[in-house]
């Protein structure tokens, strides 16, 4: 065959190529589930979860929120149109390591700092460049949200009141990844968050190109977390893995432990008498609770000093007000936006909580934690179920607790800990940071598991096996 109909050939091939690939993408982005993408809107079992259990949640009910959200989507995206669309600055054939929040990035930037090779962390700039480009690719989609909003029902119908402008986002969201991915691919994408709408749609958008997806858990899991869909994760320890495993997930799970804490950091908090105490409170939790719990221990335990810690999120205004109704000189504040919540557990002699993350971060900082028992108070975590905390049933037995916490058994404690964190109980095990970067490495590399990490034949997980046995349980006599 003559060279110039080689070469024609050739050009043919790569146009008709082209062509069913431009097609492929097109139909893979009609085709995306919003409502799967979005669950924290879309499944019930979100609402019937955590925040039904918290406190009771009400959606706005007005036809005004959902107009005003198709609104500002279709204005943000006219405005990008406009402006000026950086590339997505990816680098290719590294891993790319994506967090929002700052739990997120607590989660696996020890990770990224254990890293022995080149890897790419997602930054302000890379987020503002995809947000820019997927405002201006979802304009042809707008349409589609809309007709999904009239067509849907039930509870899928409702979570457009308040999520129209994050459906909106979806479809432009994966076609700027997707198109990110085919000029500068990652060999791999590490992922802190199984929820929320962008981080499912970027590892959708990564499964599709063919990319490698890792979740690494950045909080404590709850019972109606949806399924893993990613390629691998990454988890604290058993009790995430037992939720993951009754949801069907499709993820090849390791039990790597916690990446942001360090044992060389650990110290006991278990000599001497406790003198002060960290209360920690968030929006869920009622005014008159809290002050009643302040007042008790003033009175009871008038030595103590009690140090109020509320949620990041809390206005400065809430605070303030707070404080006020509180005795005068009865709490000490702790800012929570600027003092490190591991920190802040290490530098009180017992911790007052309810349900959240800051129950295991104090734990593993090794300070006791109580927690007060009410109507709103549910036990979603498990920390109550396997030890790890005392409850309290009142503001005065709550009192008691706090006197006589140095009776505490330490080994049981210490036990309950490691059902939350993997390899808490072993003091030669790597850290988990560096456990997580080689892992990563692995997979980035298309290399096999390292040998020491050993598969359970039972439940199918992953675990490191450093051939060392976990401490026995000590006891404080």
């Amino acid at each position: 065959m003559p060279r110039n109909s080689k070469r024609s050939t050739s050009i043919r091939f790569r146009i008709a190529r082209s062509t069913v690939n431009y097609f492929r993408l097109i139909y893979q982005t009609f085709n995306l589930d919003i409502f799967e993408l979005n669950p924290t809107a879309s499944y019930p079992e979100f609402e019937k979860g955590l925040l039904a259990t918290l406190k009771p949640y009400r959606r706005p009910h007005a036809f005004l929120p959902r107009t005003l959200g198709f609104a500002a989507a279709i204005a943000r995206s006219a405005k990008s149109v406009f402006e000026n669309a950086r590339p997505i600055p990816f680098n290719a054939n590294q891993p790319l390591f994506v967090a929002s929040t700052t739990n997120q990035k607590l989660a696996i930037r020890p990770i990224f700092d254990e890293m022995t090779t080149d890897s790419f962390w997602f930054d302000e700039q890379c987020k503002e460049c995809v947000s820019t480009h997927a405002n201006r690719l979802r304009i042809p989609f707008i349409p589609l949200v809309m007709l999904k909003a009239l067509l849907s029902k039930g509870y899928r119908r409702k979570s457009f009141r308040h999520s129209v402008a994050t459906y909106c986002e979806i479809h432009g969201t994966y076609l700027a990844f997707r198109l990110a991915f085919a000029s500068s691919r990652p060999s791999c994408i590490v992922i802190s968050n199984d929820h929320s709408a962008f981080f499912r749609t970027l590892e959708q958008a990564a499964r599709h190109s063919n990319i490698p997806t890792i979740y690494v858990q950045h909080a404590c899991v709850a019972e109606h977390f949806p399924p893993l869909n990613f390629d691998y994760a990454l988890l604290d320890g058993q009790d995430a893995a037992e939720k993951y495993a009754n949801k069907a997930s499709r993820s090849k799970v390791f039990l790597v432990g916690i990446s942001k804490y360090s044992k060389s950091e650990n110290e006991s908090r278990w000599t001497g008498s406790p003198k002060r105490i960290g209360l920690c409170c968030n929006a869920l939790d009622q005014t008159a609770s809290t002050i009643e719990i302040i007042t008790t221990i003033q009175k009871s335990l008038p030595d103590f000093e009690i140090h109020l810690r509320l949620h990041p999120s809390t206005p400065a205004s809430e605070v303030d007000k707070l404080i006020r109704k509180c005795p005068a000189g009865s709490v000490v504040r702790n800012d929570a936006k600027t003092v490190n919540s591991f920190a802040f557990c290490k530098s009180v002699d017992v911790i007052i909580c309810g349900p959240s993350s800051m129950m295991l971060e104090a734990a593993m900082a090794e300070t006791p934690v109580i927690t007060v028992e009410t109507d709103s108070n549910t036990d979603v975590y498990g920390f109550q179920k396997h030890g790890l905390c005392q409850t309290a049933t009142s503001a005065h037995d709550l009192s008691n607790l706090i006197a006589d916490i140095e009776t505490r058994d330490r080994g049981a404690f210490r036990k309950a800990i490691s059902y939350f964190c993997e390899g808490f109980n072993s003091p030669s095990r790597p850290q988990a940071s560096s456990l997580a970067a080689t892992l990563i490495e692995n997979i980035s590399n298309r290399q096999q598991i390292p040998t020491n990490w050993k598969q359970s034949k039972k439940h199918g997980w992953w675990r490191y096996s450093s051939n060392e046995p976990e401490l026995e349980a000590e006891t404080t006599a």
